[in-house]
């Protein structure tokens, strides 16, 4: 089974082949590649846009090796929106593209001053990204490098946003909502790459999941109190959850018993806590994740939140042996599905349509309960 980017690229592929550049998809050639891409989007979708980037552009993948691309190098398809804001700090919302880049299925992010394209595959995740202040690509290798392995905890369950000119968004409390909130100990790396690392992929699946319903992404900028968060003991995640919860009531923002549409998701350097890659709340709002984990480990730590489990997640083909988003303990020789299971994705939509599955029974928070890893 091939995941749902994968399955849509052969009629994508035989779209471009039939059409490119006449009259069925929309072809745009300018100077600078985000402003193609800009007039591509504004002329209308789909949309097929030719970069000269010149063929000695290339590509990462997993394992951080460069490989020249193909003549193809600088073609994109712009098939679809995917109507979710995404609020970088210091940015207006920017969106969300599905579609083509190279013959391969892709996610792009556009922001002000910046364009990310991300693909998913059997070797890893790939980005190729675009800026004002240069014209040919840069690419990076996705996560860190060898630290598949490193399992991410089974979810416990337990009774300033965007900094720059103006108001951050706010959205309405039955909106699915995510915040992410980058640990001041990743400050270096610039949260646009983090959103097309660990983010982007995955909320184009949510887009599947859940279509014609809101869904907004927001990065935060340094939050005192908030992104300088100790961590690294076994207490971490309870003082996550109230440093959120804290957060949300200063700010006016859904806290748990308000809404369960609202997750926060504090993304940190190192473990949560020796021996973990990531931690959530069973149902609840809360959640770490480390970026020395697995490219899926921002959507294993969310689904828990919406009430996914290791339990209901499986071990599918693609064609090699992957691991569903919430497999409790990742093995290299295996690849990541970049999707989730069937069953997680019923217990998902139930957690959206209906709230947490277990309760304290006030119904207004979710009981707490530890599943130790083996």
């Amino acid at each position: 089974m091939n995941s749902p980017l994968i399955l849509r690229a052969s009629l994508l592929s035989l779209a471009v082949a039939a059409c490119w550049p006449g009259a069925g998809v929309r072809a745009a050639i300018a100077a600078h590649p985000l402003r193609q891409f800009e007039a591509a989007v504004q002329a209308g979708l789909p949309a097929a846009v030719h970069f000269n980037v010149g063929s000695g552009m290339t590509r990462k993948g997993e394992a951080g090796s460069d490989s020249m691309a193909g003549p193809a190098a600088g073609d994109l398809v712009v098939e679809e929106s995917l109507d979710i804001d995404v609020v970088f700090p210091g940015k207006p919302p920017g969106s969300m593209y599905a579609g083509l880049w190279q013959g391969e299925p892709a996610v792009m992010t556009y922001s002000r001053g910046h364009l990310d394209i991300t693909v998913v595959g059997e070797g890893g995740v790939t980005v190729s990204g675009f800026t004002d202040n240069s014209e040919t690509p840069h690419t990076h290798a996705a996560g860190e490098a060898g630290n598949d392995n490193v399992p991410t905890q089974a979810a416990l369950t337990r009774a300033s946003l965007p900094e720059g000119p103006g108001p951050a968004p706010r959205y309405p409390d039955n909106e699915l909502t995510f915040y992410f909130f980058p640990h001041d100990d990743i400050r270096g790396r610039k949260v646009e790459d983090i959103h097309a690392d660990f983010v982007a992929w995955w909320a184009a699946d949510m887009r599947r999941l859940f279509p014609g319903r809101p869904i907004h992404v927001l990065f935060s900028g340094h939050v005192d109190g908030v992104t300088d968060m100790r961590y690294g003991d076994r207490q971490t995640l309870d003082r996550w959850a109230d440093t959120a919860h804290n957060f949300a009531v200063i700010e006016g923002l859904p806290t748990e018993s308000r809404s369960w549409r609202h997750k926060y998701v504090l993304l940190v350097r190192e473990l949560p806590y020796p021996g973990v890659a990531g931690v959530a709340i069973q149902g609840g709002n809360a959640a770490l994740a480390s970026l020395r984990g697995p490219y899926t480990v921002v959507a294993h730590e969310i689904g828990h939140t919406m009430d996914a489990s290791h339990e209901q997640a499986e071990l599918q083909f693609n064609p090699w042996p992957c691991e569903t988003n919430t497999y409790a303990a990742p093995i290299l020789l295996r690849t990541n599905c970049y999707r989730y299971s069937t069953g997680n994705l019923g217990r998902m939509a139930a957690h959206y349509f209906d709230g947490p599955a277990v309760t304290d029974g006030h119904g207004d928070s979710p009981v707490r309960e530890v599943q130790d890893l083996p």
